[in-house]
């Protein structure tokens, strides 16, 4: 009897109109070239990343550009981190590998907050149930605009990734917050997904996906 494949990478990838391997692969070569980093994969490699066994993308890169294309966590595409067991992953394990996906938005995006809003984001992303709060809603926000600005001076393809991570660090945050702030944070992440969906457009990104950042915004 053979063994289920990845269905998380598959149904995730099917819900951003990706209906095949190779437009998987087309999608890898488009959105790599958005964010300045050129590459190219093979419907083999997406075969094997829907396989039972998906292992874990070695290359930064390719990590980078898979947590962009989905804008998720790699570990809710179903790979498995080195460092955690092929059958189980408990809920600290989980936790950490949250904390570090996140904790990728502190060194990208975050020279776009203040340092009183650096200090809140660092906090909310270790507790964000006892730490998100309305003035961190403001400071993400706030990114938020200054991420729209950059787009006027330097263009949608370097504004792409600080979009990307907000949209991230929004939709992360807004699972354990207080309901009090949960529905600030999604106004904002409202904003962010529709902004994520216009520089797809301007960038020259294939239809489906500005439609399924259009989708996040309604949702």
């Amino acid at each position: 009897m053979s063994r289920p494949g990845n269905s998380k990478f598959a149904d995730a990838r099917r819900r951003l109109g990706w209906h095949s391997q190779s437009d998987v692969a087309d999608a890898y070569e488009t959105h790599s070239a958005l964010l300045g980093e050129p590459a190219t994969i093979t419907v083999r490699q997406v075969r094997r990343w829907e396989s039972a066994d998906p292992g874990w993308p070695k290359r930064k890169m390719t990590r980078r550009v898979l947590e962009s294309m989905f804008g998720v966590p790699l570990a809710e595409l179903g790979f498995i981190p080195p460092t955690a067991g092929k059958d189980s992953v408990d809920q600290e394990e989980e936790s950490m590998r949250r904390r570090s996906f996140l904790g990728g938005f502190v060194v990208g995006a975050a020279p776009l907050l203040n340092p009183t809003g650096q200090g809140r984001l660092a906090a909310a992303l270790a507790n964000a149930r006892r730490y998100s709060d309305h003035a961190l809603v403001g400071h993400l926000r706030s990114a938020l605009d200054e991420a729209a600005r950059s787009d006027g001076r330097t263009g949608p393809r370097q504004a792409l990734p600080t979009a990307l991570e907000l949209l991230a660090v929004i939709d992360e945050l807004a699972r354990d917050t207080r309901s009090s702030v949960r529905r600030e944070l999604l106004m904002v992440g409202a904003r962010a997904a529709e902004f994520t969906a216009f520089l797809y457009r301007d960038a020259g990104a294939p239809p489906q996906v500005t439609l399924y950042f259009h989708d996040r915004a309604i949702e």
